[in-house]
């Protein structure tokens, strides 16, 4: 995550997670501060440019009705100057980090996918 933090130059990281902190958000929120990334821990307002949005331990509630939830594994990655968000999965890409090959990945996940329907055919659940 870190790698991706660096490559797009994040500056603030908002965290949705209960109040008590564990060793494992202590320890996040030092690799922030040594990275000088902004940890904000909610509960928490944000303002996103005209869009304000509250941040609690369960979800980010943006004013305009869209509530993003936390999943494992992945984060919502705001771009400011272009108002956007997408939500990334690390836990897809860890073997990949900063050496990803979009080509290789796509012949790879499609070699996988031609594999599991040649698989589905034989077995008769998708004729």
């Amino acid at each position: 995550m870190f790698s991706f933090c660096e490559r797009e130059h994040i500056s603030h990281i908002l965290v949705s997670m209960p109040s008590e902190a564990n060793k494992e958000a202590i320890a996040f929120k030092e690799q922030c501060r040594k990275r000088d990334i902004s940890f904000i821990q909610s509960p928490a307002v944000i303002d996103w440019g005209t869009v304000q949005g509250i941040l609690t331990p369960t979800a980010f509630y943006m004013k305009d009705g869209e509530i993003l939830y936390p999943y494992s594994g992945s984060v919502i990655y705001g771009n400011t100057s272009q108002k956007q968000y997408q939500r990334i999965y690390f836990e897809m890409f860890l073997s990949y980090d900063n050496g990803l090959n979009q080509d290789s990945f796509e012949n790879e996940l499609s070699e996988l996918l031609h594999d599991i329907l040649h698989l589905h055919k034989k077995t008769n659940q998708y004729n």
